[in-house]
């Protein structure tokens, strides 16, 4: 199959690596991860004014809310080291 769409892109002169809706969705997430920035680092939430709808809003909100509410844990903790020489924490 992938080689007669290769074939035939060839055929009808078709660059299939200009995307226009890859690259409009790369814009899209750079606005997104700038926002976010900046909401987290001001410490402030995504407002609809910020030119995101109400949907998309809300998602980021979710996400940084879930993100301030994580807690990490200590070093030894990310890994289980009791794998490694067999000790108990």
């Amino acid at each position: 199959y992938e080689h007669r769409v290769a074939g035939q892109v060839f055929m009808w002169d078709i660059n299939s690596f200009d995307q226009w809706g890859v690259e409009l969705g790369k814009v899209l997430a750079s606005k997104v991860r700038t926002a976010m920035h900046q909401a987290r680092t001001k410490g402030r939430v995504i407002m609809p004014h910020d030119g995101f709808n109400y949907s998309t809003t809300r998602l980021i909100n979710k996400y940084l809310e879930g993100k301030e509410s994580m807690l990490y844990p200590e070093a030894n903790d990310t890994f289980p080291i009791n794998l490694i020489d067999g000790t108990q924490l």
